[in-house]
């Protein structure tokens, strides 16, 4: 020993050791200098006969292709779902952003009676939000119930706009685990086969099938678990928007009903339902019969 090398000694395999690399070469000299550290790492090993090599960290693309196909289908699978989460949050971002004192401006038009004026800054607002107020300030003019399912017509045309990519967010947090327990099962089947072939005196042998087996499970657990509670989150979001523009709009129409010259209502029919609702003539209005003379 030249002095130049200092450390700990695992097995090398054949009856022979080899320098550990390991923090151990201030502790090795302190021992040759006859002085004892205060905590001493020591290496246990069964025998020389076995090479003992250091664990070595995997990245993450080396952890992947140990979970075989099924870990890379999982990974595009998380991919896909991060850039709909992604793309789900701008569009709710947009329309939560156009949403903002659009409907007090609005109301507050509708109420001083300036319904040009609000229709005209209903065409030039974006968004769902706009939309819906646009369709809502057009018919202004209609009677309350026709105004009320002319609103809901609107909120049906948005809701596929609010509701995008959500239900495919929820289905991948659905797959993603499913497709992890697929990479169970076949890794264990491999590792079977393993055994099988060659027995159990080897465990490197063993350790392409667990790993196949843990690790696809691993990754369909980190795909689903944001997703899944994300994807709720936005879904509650998109709800709470929905609800917001149908209130606006409501709020127009309860405007506009208060107005003293307010949409013209149903008039009822002064007969029963089951009457003929053609004209009739009151008794007044009936020819009188010819007085004899």
């Amino acid at each position: 020993n030249d002095g130049r090398h200092a450390g700990a000694l695992a097995p090398a395999g054949g009856g022979r050791l080899k320098l550990w690399p390991s923090a151990a070469a201030t502790t090795a000299r302190a021992l040759a200098a006859g002085k004892r550290p205060a905590q001493l790492s020591l290496f246990v090993y069964e025998s020389l006969h076995k090479n003992i090599d250091p664990k070595q960290k995997k990245s993450a693309v080396e952890m992947i292709n140990a979970g075989g196909l099924i870990g890379w289908v999982i990974v595009v699978l998380g991919l896909a779902a991060l850039l709909m989460i992604l793309g789900r949050v701008l569009i709710l971002g947009v329309a939560a952003a156009r949403g903002r004192g659009l409907a007090d401006a609005f109301e507050s038009l509708v109420r001083i009676g300036r319904l040009d004026e609000a229709r005209s800054a209903a065409r030039r607002a974006g968004g769902s939000i706009g939309r819906v107020l646009r369709a809502t300030l057009d018919g202004i003019e209609l009677p309350r119930e026709q105004l009320e399912d002319r609103v809901s017509e609107a909120m049906l045309a948005e809701q596929p706009r609010l509701s995008r990519f959500g239900a495919a967010i929820t289905v991948f947090a659905a797959v993603a685990p499913l497709l992890g327990l697929l990479g169970t099962v076949t890794g264990m089947i491999s590792t079977f086969d393993i055994i099988t072939e060659h027995g159990t005196g080897d465990p490197k042998l063993l350790s392409s099938g667990i790993s196949e087996a843990l690790i696809t499970t691993e990754l369909g657990l980190i795909v689903a678990i944001p997703a899944l509670l994300v994807g709720t989150l936005l879904g509650g979001w998109s709800t709470s928007i929905e609800t917001g523009i149908e209130r606006a709009a409501l709020r127009l129409v309860n405007a506009r009903c208060e107005l003293p010259e307010g949409p013209p209502e149903r008039v009822a029919a002064s007969g029963s339902a089951g009457e003929p609702l053609g004209p009739r003539l009151s008794a007044s209005a009936q020819p009188a019969a010819p007085e004899g003379t």
